[in-house]
């Protein structure tokens, strides 16, 4: 397990890469949308993105109560210093996804377009995640490289114009 360590405060690798990918995601998503999108649309669906991913990072920490519970009944404080780990960052995720497409909806955005938005950010998430984990480490470096090369690849085909393509 690589670990960063910074005084008291010991961060897992693999968190810090998740959360380039994420800000790598927002970069893309904003050129996108500009690209395509009116400025005040685009503003809109920026902001309930941004807004989803406090969400997600608000309900992955709080999912502890819900995965340990007996954790938290014992040492309370322990809520500041742990997350929900991979079964609360999947929890995250839904909820995030369910709150992203219901502000959304509210809004009167098209639900292409919000498909649309939602699967650009994952795909250049996941694509940036793989690309800096294999990399940054030395684990499952063909599962990495074929799951980066997959999401790229089709990244690409959503991205990328008809006229514009090889």
């Amino acid at each position: 397990m690589n670990v960063i360590q910074i005084g008291s405060l010991s961060i897992m690798l693999k968190w810090v890469l998740l959360g380039s990918g994420i800000l790598i995601g927002l970069v893309v998503i904003k050129w996108w949308l500009q690209k395509t999108q009116m400025k005040e649309k685009s503003k809109k669906i920026f902001d309930t993105l941004t807004n989803s991913l406090f969400v997600l990072i608000l309900v992955w920490k709080v999912s502890l109560i819900l995965l340990e519970p007996k954790l938290i009944l014992k040492s309370p404080i322990s809520i500041l210093y742990f997350t929900g780990g991979t079964k609360g960052l999947v929890i995250a995720i839904l909820i995030s996804l369910m709150y992203f497409i219901y502000k959304n909806k509210k809004i009167k955005i098209s639900s292409k377009l919000i498909l649309q938005t939602i699967l650009i950010f994952s795909l250049t998430v996941l694509s940036c995640y793989h690309f800096t984990f294999l990399f940054a480490l030395d684990e499952n470096d063909l599962y990495h490289l074929l799951v980066g090369t997959f999401t790229l690849i089709i990244l690409y085909f959503i991205l990328i114009p008809k006229e514009w393509r090889f």
